[in-house]
């Protein structure tokens, strides 16, 4: 007798198709939040540059201060 399984997670019926491009969503890697769709390395960039954050401000300065001779 062979038992049989049951599950609670949908199964899908067929597969996306193969040239379908998911647009990844870029994160802010300093406060984790989301900065949109990107599908090219320009645009991943673009979105970086244009999102300011106060741990990414923060991580860029130096932790103190240098004198000047």
């Amino acid at each position: 007798m062979i038992p049989t399984i049951t599950t609670t997670h949908a199964i899908p019926q067929s597969l996306p198709p193969a040239g379908l491009k998911a647009k990844p969503i870029k994160s802010c890697s300093y406060c984790f939040e989301p900065l949109g769709l990107a599908s090219s390395l320009r645009e991943r960039a673009s979105l970086e540059l244009k999102h300011i954050c106060k741990e990414k401000l923060q991580a860029h300065q130096p932790a103190v201060g240098v004198p000047f001779n």
